[in-house]
Protein backbone atom coordinates (compact mmCIF):
# COMPACT_ATOMS: atom_id res chain seq x y z
CA UNK A 1 0.00 0.00 0.00
CA UNK A 2 1.02 3.36 -0.75
CA UNK A 3 -0.03 7.15 -0.21
CA UNK A 4 0.36 10.53 -1.78
CA UNK A 5 1.49 13.44 -0.68
CA UNK A 6 -0.42 16.35 -1.44
CA UNK A 7 -2.04 19.65 -0.01
CA UNK A 8 -4.45 18.74 2.66
CA UNK A 9 -8.07 19.19 1.83
CA UNK A 10 -8.57 21.36 4.59
CA UNK A 11 -5.63 23.43 4.05
CA UNK A 12 -6.61 27.38 4.08
CA UNK A 13 -6.33 28.91 0.86
CA UNK A 14 -5.22 31.89 2.13
CA UNK A 15 -1.66 29.98 3.41
CA UNK A 16 -0.92 28.88 -0.24
CA UNK A 17 2.07 30.82 -1.17
CA UNK A 18 3.14 32.14 -4.61
CA UNK A 19 6.17 30.75 -6.16
CA UNK A 20 8.36 33.82 -7.53
CA UNK A 21 8.91 32.47 -11.66
CA UNK A 22 11.10 35.73 -12.20
CA UNK A 23 13.53 35.24 -9.44
CA UNK A 24 13.34 31.26 -8.69
CA UNK A 25 14.65 28.35 -10.89
CA UNK A 26 11.80 27.00 -13.31
CA UNK A 27 9.79 25.60 -10.68
CA UNK A 28 9.42 22.37 -12.95
CA UNK A 29 13.06 21.23 -11.95
CA UNK A 30 11.79 19.93 -8.95
CA UNK A 31 9.64 17.20 -10.50
CA UNK A 32 12.26 15.53 -12.69
CA UNK A 33 12.77 13.11 -9.93
CA UNK A 34 16.58 14.21 -9.82
CA UNK A 35 19.33 15.31 -7.72
CA UNK A 36 19.96 18.98 -8.64
CA UNK A 37 22.65 21.15 -8.86
CA UNK A 38 23.87 22.45 -5.19
CA UNK A 39 24.52 26.31 -7.17
CA UNK A 40 20.95 26.09 -8.02
CA UNK A 41 19.41 29.81 -7.68
CA UNK A 42 17.76 29.81 -4.51
CA UNK A 43 13.71 30.01 -4.87
CA UNK A 44 11.47 32.53 -3.84
CA UNK A 45 8.35 31.74 -2.10
CA UNK A 46 6.13 34.76 -1.23
CA UNK A 47 3.35 34.30 1.34
CA UNK A 48 0.07 36.91 2.27
CA UNK A 49 0.24 36.34 5.71
CA UNK A 50 2.88 36.55 8.64
CA UNK A 51 5.66 34.51 9.77
CA UNK A 52 4.06 33.17 12.86
CA UNK A 53 1.34 31.90 11.06
CA UNK A 54 3.74 29.79 8.81
CA UNK A 55 5.48 28.99 11.74
CA UNK A 56 2.75 26.55 12.82
CA UNK A 57 2.83 24.63 9.96
CA UNK A 58 5.33 21.62 8.58
CA UNK A 59 4.62 22.09 4.69
CA UNK A 60 4.07 25.44 3.25
CA UNK A 61 2.10 24.80 0.32
CA UNK A 62 2.54 27.07 -2.75
CA UNK A 63 1.05 27.19 -6.37
CA UNK A 64 4.34 25.47 -7.74
CA UNK A 65 3.02 22.34 -5.70
CA UNK A 66 6.96 21.20 -4.57
CA UNK A 67 6.91 20.70 -0.57
CA UNK A 68 8.76 23.10 1.95
CA UNK A 69 9.67 21.55 4.52
CA UNK A 70 9.95 22.32 8.39
CA UNK A 71 12.98 21.80 9.81
CA UNK A 72 11.58 19.02 12.29
CA UNK A 73 10.21 17.35 8.96
CA UNK A 74 13.47 17.77 7.17
CA UNK A 75 14.74 16.10 10.15
CA UNK A 76 12.39 12.56 10.33
CA UNK A 77 13.01 12.95 5.91
CA UNK A 78 16.71 12.74 6.45
CA UNK A 79 16.66 10.34 8.74
CA UNK A 80 14.10 7.83 7.27
CA UNK A 81 14.49 8.46 3.35
CA UNK A 82 18.17 9.87 3.03
CA UNK A 83 18.61 7.95 -0.70
CA UNK A 84 15.02 9.48 -1.55
CA UNK A 85 15.06 13.37 -0.96
CA UNK A 86 17.20 16.31 -1.96
CA UNK A 87 16.46 19.82 0.75
CA UNK A 88 17.56 23.08 -1.23
CA UNK A 89 17.40 26.11 0.82
CA UNK A 90 14.45 28.31 -0.01
CA UNK A 91 13.58 32.15 1.14
CA UNK A 92 10.40 32.26 2.16
CA UNK A 93 8.72 35.77 2.23
CA UNK A 94 5.93 37.45 4.45
CA UNK A 95 3.75 39.98 5.47
CA UNK A 96 5.61 40.92 8.36
CA UNK A 97 9.36 39.66 7.00
CA UNK A 98 11.25 36.63 6.01
CA UNK A 99 10.79 32.83 7.64
CA UNK A 100 14.06 30.30 7.58
CA UNK A 101 14.76 27.28 8.48
CA UNK A 102 12.47 25.42 5.37
CA UNK A 103 13.47 23.48 2.53
CA UNK A 104 12.37 22.59 -0.44
CA UNK A 105 11.64 19.06 -0.85
CA UNK A 106 13.62 17.75 -3.98
CA UNK A 107 12.61 14.35 -4.60
CA UNK A 108 15.17 12.32 -6.34
CA UNK A 109 13.75 9.14 -7.69
CA UNK A 110 11.28 8.29 -9.96
CA UNK A 111 9.14 5.22 -10.60
CA UNK A 112 6.82 3.93 -13.02
CA UNK A 113 3.39 2.41 -10.56
CA UNK A 114 0.16 3.28 -12.29
CA UNK A 115 -2.20 0.32 -12.10
CA UNK A 116 -3.30 0.97 -15.90
CA UNK A 117 -5.96 -2.17 -15.03
CA UNK A 118 -7.71 -0.90 -12.61
CA UNK A 119 -7.01 3.39 -12.68
CA UNK A 120 -9.41 5.24 -14.58
CA UNK A 121 -7.99 8.33 -16.26
CA UNK A 122 -7.94 10.83 -19.39
CA UNK A 123 -5.05 11.33 -21.86
CA UNK A 124 -4.09 14.77 -23.20
CA UNK A 125 -5.68 14.54 -26.72
CA UNK A 126 -2.83 13.52 -29.34
CA UNK A 127 -0.62 11.89 -26.39
CA UNK A 128 0.04 8.72 -24.18
CA UNK A 129 0.36 11.01 -21.63
CA UNK A 130 -2.13 11.24 -18.42
CA UNK A 131 -3.69 14.82 -18.27
CA UNK A 132 -6.41 13.25 -15.32
CA UNK A 133 -7.65 11.18 -12.96
CA UNK A 134 -10.65 9.42 -11.86
CA UNK A 135 -10.33 6.74 -9.83
CA UNK A 136 -6.15 6.04 -9.13
CA UNK A 137 -4.36 2.61 -7.57
CA UNK A 138 -0.56 2.01 -7.84
CA UNK A 139 0.56 -1.35 -8.03
CA UNK A 140 1.94 -2.26 -4.20
CA UNK A 141 5.35 -3.10 -5.23
CA UNK A 142 5.90 0.25 -7.20
CA UNK A 143 8.22 2.06 -4.53
CA UNK A 144 10.89 -0.52 -5.46
CA UNK A 145 12.38 0.16 -1.88
CA UNK A 146 12.39 3.51 -2.25
CA UNK A 147 10.66 5.25 0.60
CA UNK A 148 9.20 8.37 -1.49
CA UNK A 149 9.70 8.93 -5.15
CA UNK A 150 8.28 11.34 -7.88
CA UNK A 151 5.29 8.88 -10.26
CA UNK A 152 7.44 8.67 -13.93
CA UNK A 153 3.84 8.75 -15.69
CA UNK A 154 2.35 11.91 -13.65
CA UNK A 155 5.19 14.19 -11.69
CA UNK A 156 3.27 16.14 -9.66
CA UNK A 157 2.43 12.93 -7.70
CA UNK A 158 4.59 12.14 -5.16
CA UNK A 159 4.17 8.74 -3.29
CA UNK A 160 5.14 7.39 -0.12
CA UNK A 161 5.43 4.26 1.30
CA UNK A 162 3.46 2.88 3.73
CA UNK A 163 6.07 2.49 6.78
CA UNK A 164 7.01 6.82 5.86
CA UNK A 165 3.71 7.33 6.13
CA UNK A 166 2.87 5.37 9.69
CA UNK A 167 5.59 7.97 10.43
CA UNK A 168 5.09 10.78 9.69
CA UNK A 169 1.16 10.17 10.20
CA UNK A 170 2.14 9.30 13.93
CA UNK A 171 4.18 12.81 14.64
CA UNK A 172 1.16 15.01 13.44
CA UNK A 173 2.84 16.96 10.95
CA UNK A 174 0.67 20.15 10.11
CA UNK A 175 0.03 20.52 6.63
CA UNK A 176 0.92 17.36 5.31
CA UNK A 177 -1.50 15.43 3.68
CA UNK A 178 -1.20 11.68 3.40
CA UNK A 179 -4.16 9.95 1.51
CA UNK A 180 -4.56 6.43 -0.08
CA UNK A 181 -4.72 7.27 -4.35
CA UNK A 182 -8.01 5.24 -4.33
CA UNK A 183 -9.81 7.65 -1.64
CA UNK A 184 -9.36 10.99 -2.94
CA UNK A 185 -12.26 12.55 -4.82
CA UNK A 186 -10.39 13.47 -7.89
Amino acid sequence: MVYLWKIPDEYTENLIGEYDRTSSPDRFIFKKGEVLSSNLTMPVIKFDVSTEELLELDDLANNAMIPVVSERLATVLTEFAPDDIQLIDVAIKTKNGELRGYKVLNVINKVTGIDKEQSRFTLVPGSDQIMSFRYLKYKSDCLKGNQLARDAEYSSNLIVSESLASRLIGINLKGVGLYLPENIDW
